[in-house]
């Protein structure tokens, strides 16, 4: 279900692109690909249906996809939030999070596997709360886009955490903390759709 959601925003998004030719479409169009490829590859079912003989493949794709998506995932906010007009010295911020993406990503490389994950789920923790405190700088200043911005990245958060504090073992481990953190990128989905939804009208 969460993949036939993720699949129909992505075609969806794809045509809205094809006819406006905005190319905040065209970040959210990335991200989302991102998304979906990485969700596939952590619940196992890359390995089990699209490359079952290539045990490298999916070593690989264990940290190259949340790299994509956090690349992916701030380009689509840089663009959408207008973050160089509006916070241009916290705009700058962002490529910090680019060096230390691919610093982890070279670790990974050198097989230095537990150092390079560290750094991705560092990184990623970092670069969230980066992006929500800007939503909120840039929503203060009353842009409305931030607004359904602000609220998309509030719901993916609570899915993640969710998530993580079930795998701590603070939360129980039932459907309902299992599948979370999909439900919340799904939810993020879907309100940032209509939130260039909105921003184009």
């Amino acid at each position: 279900m969460y993949i036939g959601l993720m699949l129909a925003m992505l075609l969806y998004n794809c045509f809205v692109y094809i006819t406006t030719r905005d190319r905040s479409y065209l970040y959210y169009i990335a991200y989302v690909l991102t998304v979906i490829i990485t969700q596939i590859t952590l619940s196992g079912y890359g390995f089990q249906l699209l490359w079952p003989d290539s045990p490298g493949i999916e070593l690989y794709s264990a940290f190259v996809t949340p790299i994509l998506v956090g690349f992916a995932g701030v380009e689509f906010m840089r663009h959408f939030l207008r973050t160089r007009e509006f916070v241009p010295k916290a705009d700058k911020g962002f490529f910090v999070t680019y060096a230390m993406y691919i610093v982890a990503g070279i670790m990974c490389l050198l097989k230095k596997y537990t150092v390079g994950f560290k750094m991705i789920d560092m990184t990623a923790s970092l670069l969230a709360f980066y992006m929500l405190f800007q939503a909120i700088r840039i929503s203060c200043k009353g842009y409305r886009p931030a607004v359904f911005f602000l609220i998309s990245w509030v719901v993916f958060l609570i899915g993640i955490f969710v998530f993580v504090f079930k795998n701590l073992n603070i939360l129980p481990y039932n459907n309902f903390t299992v599948y979370t953190m999909p439900v919340g990128s799904a939810m993020e989905v879907l309100l940032l759709s209509f939130a260039l939804a909105d921003r184009i009208n």
